[in-house]
């Protein structure tokens, strides 16, 4: 009976020690691939906070408005420079590298900084039109013609900004509309745009 009793306890010994063993090599395993998983996430987010843009200056913004919108000056020019800071910001810290979110929070800040007498709203279309294109991507079926005024895409965009304005949109919804909107570039930026993209910031 005793000779039985040992024996028992000498296997069950041996079954704590097999079942600690798999489990210490389960524990092992989860953590690599957990560490496997945290590395490629890491990659990504690397990958995501190397990645570089080009952002329009407020002295750009201001020479678009003069251009296509009024023959006007910022007539706050502080809330101009915040506008154009603002996208830079959230690439530089974190909060978005999707080109489309950052074009949303260029048009959000433009339009409710008020920095121009009037137009801001345009002023933030045209601008993101060019922010989009010197980063690769193009608003369909845009070509800023009389023409166009009354296509759906340019009613889709002129309806966002409205909403924009008046409480009812903010920069994620804004950015999906520009991504809905857009394509990639499919041609060489025309002079205009190139000089754009040349004075650009790079971040």
């Amino acid at each position: 009976m005793y000779e039985r009793t040992m024996r028992w306890v000498r296997r069950s010994r041996k079954g704590q020690q097999r079942s600690a063993y798999f489990t210490s090599q389960r524990l092992v395993d989860s953590s690599s691939a957990f560490s496997d998983i945290e590395s490629r996430n890491n990659v990504h987010v690397d990958m995501a906070a190397t990645r570089t843009f080009r952002f329009l200056t407020a002295t750009q913004v201001a020479r678009i408005h003069l251009r296509y919108i009024a023959k006007a000056l910022p007539s706050q020019p502080e809330m101009l420079e915040s506008a154009v800071a603002s996208p830079i910001n959230a690439k530089l810290y974190g909060a978005s590298s999707d080109v489309f979110r950052l074009a949303g929070i260029l048009s959000v800040k433009v339009i409710k900084n008020h920095a121009f007498p009037d137009g801001d709203k345009r002023t933030a279309l045209r601008a993101v039109d060019i922010f989009l294109k010197i980063n690769g991507h193009q608003l369909k079926e845009h070509s800023w013609s009389s023409a166009m005024s009354e296509s759906d895409i340019v009613k889709k965009l002129e309806s966002a900004h409205r909403a924009v304005a008046e409480d009812n949109m903010g920069e994620e919804e804004l950015g999906d509309v520009y991504e809905e909107s857009s394509a990639p570039m499919d041609k060489e930026l025309d002079v205009e745009t190139a000089e754009y993209q040349k004075e650009a910031e790079e971040h």
